[in-house]
């Protein structure tokens, strides 16, 4: 701090300075000599300005903690128990893109201790979307280790681990839907009237071991939090603004407790809560958070607790689509040849395909996040270190295929998609890399000119995304497509795969073989035709 900055601070001649320490001070210049009386002033005017804002800095905070119970109820507080139902909702795996859709419900029990992180959940979960399917599971943390019991989607979570990352991301929201114990045991970074208008106060938390900042919106009439916004990272979006809202305050053993949430995450709705009954216990449940002898996982490599904390909303919004994807899946690539020059590069839940020209590399899709794009880039450079990536063709616009786009853009390539989505990848890209990229909208049909060998897209209507472009090789008489038929797996989506059969048919394309964002290497048209025969 510059010395004149410190010398203006500490004159502390602030309009707010009570009477009382403007008497004071002339009191003593008064009675002492006068080069004295100004340090001493000086002393005087500072002790009382930072004491001021002590205690404006406190008042908030204090008001809030009195308004939920005290701060003494709170802390006493040794287990939370809840249970609820909720809808959950997603705004980038849906038919309409930036559209929230439903895509399941659920009913939870939690067992949750705020002083030592421990939680127990059991979930029975039945979804709509992708997929209908009833899940029903449980999860703990002991404080050490995190151990899953069930079957938590139709990829399940490898068994009887919770991974590090549901384990942070997990934590994070159990915090954030509970403010009541977060303002409780959260230090105030700062406070104050907030700027969103005069009926508002705000305030500023941490907690002690993390550095998330928690924005703590109140009603000024009752000090009682109205939404609570922290900033995550999400693989398409960059950082987004993460947002609780309460409703439905309850008094509960003496604080104040909300039954009713509500969450957002860059203001499109992700889920909505109701609680059925919530209690209190002032005595340690250790036993709920018991692990069977010799499961569950410390193993928390590459920190992705704190991968999972930072990304809490895209990891819960997986798992509320029975589709989790919890473990870092960065470090395995491979390339499966499925045609001339054509491989299925493999290794992760979600596959994209490289077409090799004659001077350049062609990617379709780029799945879920930019870890995973690095990793391929490298294994792409050190395969072919003269055949730069020219162009990203992205099938459509879930963002489980297409999170992983940016590092293909800061490498060079340009963007080819579904003219539906367009303007939305343009917004995108200049929202996370503040660039401008080319970008090749395709309607109905289009051809891809330049890496000398022929490469058709085509829109394929379908129930599962409106604007979904599939790639055909003609000399090679294969087709990749995401999503709508999977090779190799035992379950299909009956409607998704007659759709794709049919615009197959329509747009009478000689396909030998079909390849997936989904599934294992490639499988004949036959194996899509008994697919939808077989539903």
């Amino acid at each position: 701090m510059g010395v004149r900055r410190f010398f203006a601070r500490s004159m502390g001649v602030k309009v707010g300075l009570r009477s009382e320490t403007g008497r004071c001070i002339r009191s003593v210049i008064d009675h002492v000599p006068h080069a004295f009386s100004i340090g001493l002033c000086l002393v005087v005017a500072l002790f009382f300005s930072l004491s001021s804002a002590s205690a404006e800095g406190r008042s908030v905070h204090d008001q809030t903690l009195q308004a939920l119970g005290g701060l003494p109820a709170l802390t006493a507080v040794k287990a939370v128990e809840i249970q609820g139902s909720g809808s959950n909702f997603e705004p980038f795996e849906n038919v309409v893109s930036e559209t929230p859709i439903h895509t399941s419900d659920d009913t939870t029990r939690v067992t949750w201790q705020p002083a030592t992180g421990e939680f127990h959940r059991e979930v029975d979960l039945r979804t709509a979307f992708p997929f209908s399917g009833h899940w029903d599971f449980v999860e703990i943390f002991d404080g050490a280790k995190g151990y899953r019991n069930g079957r938590d989607g139709f990829r399940p979570s490898a068994g009887g681990v919770l991974a590090p990352a549901r384990i942070g991301a997990t934590q994070k929201d159990i915090w954030l839907l509970n403010p009541q114990f977060l303002v409780a045991h959260a230090e105030a970074v700062s406070d104050g009237p907030g700027s969103t208008g005069a009926d508002q106060y705000r305030l500023a938390l941490k907690l002690p071991d993390a550095g998330t900042v928690w924005i703590v919106d109140l009603d000024h009439a009752t000090m009682l939090p109205r939404r609570i916004t922290v900033t995550e990272t999400d693989p398409l979006l960059g950082q987004v603004k993460v947002t609780a809202s309460y409703d439905d305050w309850r008094a509960v053993a003496g604080i104040t407790t909300p039954f009713r949430m509500a969450k957002h995450v860059d203001g499109a709705l992700v889920r909505r809560e109701i609680r059925e009954d919530v209690s209190y216990s002032q005595t340690n449940l250790a036993g709920r958070f018991s692990i069977p002898e010799g499961q569950g996982a410390p193993d928390d490599t590459g920190g992705l607790y704190d991968w999972g904390w930072d990304m809490s909303h895209w990891f819960l919004r997986r798992a509320d689509m029975a589709a989790p994807a919890d473990e870092d899946q960065s470090s395995d690539v491979g390339f499966l040849g499925v045609g001339n020059g054509v491989f299925q590069i493999t290794g992760s839940s979600h596959h994209n395909l490289v077409i090799e020209g004659s001077d350049r590399l062609i990617v379709v899709d780029a799945p879920l996040y930019d870890r995973r794009s690095r990793a391929v880039l490298r294994a792409l450079k050190e395969r072919w270190p003269d055949k730069p990536v020219k162009q990203l063709i992205l099938t459509h616009h879930h963002n489980d295929h297409v999170g992983g786009l940016q590092p293909y853009i800061s490498a060079g390539a340009d963007l080819v998609v579904p003219a539906g989505t367009r303007d939305l990848f343009d917004d995108v890209v200049k929202r996370t890399l503040g660039i401008t990229v080319e970008i090749t909208a395709v309607t109905e049909h289009a051809t891809l000119a330049g890496s000398g060998r022929d490469v058709a897209l085509y829109a394929v209507p379908n129930s599962h995304a409106n604007d979904m472009l599939v790639v055909y090789l003609p000399s090679e008489r294969l087709l990749f497509n995401s999503d709508l038929f999977s090779p190799g797996r035992d379950t299909q989506h009956p409607l998704w795969a007659g759709e794709l059969l049919a615009a197959i048919r329509f747009l009478n394309l000689d396909v030998a073989n079909i390849v997936g964002g989904h599934g294992h290497g490639a499988e004949p048209l036959q194996a899509l035709e008994r697919a939808v025969s077989a539903q």
